[in-house]
């Protein structure tokens, strides 16, 4: 899949996240629907935790947003820098923002804030973006090849 795949996935992922902003544009129309649909079963949807404009709420979250829009991004930084899919460190950094704002959000309220949400899923987001453009584009340019049969 080579150079191709970090734009498919960050243009997957653009498109899947215009689609779920798809009702803060066009309301409840027939595309806004559909689109609350589809993630219905993805996201909860909750009107206190989402994005509204002009009454029309959007078909995910605040978290999800930043999630689908991280993706995006993470998959076109793919472009300029590839990384070990394989690599523990990497997926640690990638859970750590959701994690940490999670666990300080329970005793502190003021880390439950919307932009926190969507700031903390973004990051995570980035990570798996370029984790899942990575691993589709083969191995990362600073990888040594390894025998068959060792780690």
């Amino acid at each position: 899949m080579g150079r191709a795949a970090p734009l498919l996935v960050g243009g997957g992922f653009l498109f899947i996240t215009l689609f779920a902003l798809a009702p803060l544009l066009f309301g409840d129309s027939g595309l806004g629907m559909a689109s609350r649909i589809v993630f219905g079963g993805l996201c909860h949807q909750m009107p206190g935790r989402s994005l509204f404009v002009d009454g029309h709420q959007a078909a995910i979250c605040h978290r999800c947003t930043g999630i689908y829009l991280g993706l995006a991004l993470g998959g076109f930084f793919a472009l300029v820098r590839r990384v070990d899919p394989r690599s523990p460190r990497v997926w640690l950094l990638g859970a750590a923002p959701t994690l940490i704002q999670l666990a300080l959000a329970v005793p502190w309220t003021f880390f439950d804030a919307w932009w926190m949400r969507l700031v903390s899923g973004a990051l995570t987001g980035a990570a798996g973006g370029l984790l899942m453009a990575s691993g589709l584009s083969g191995a990362p340019s600073d990888a040594t090849p390894r025998e068959p049969g060792r780690p």
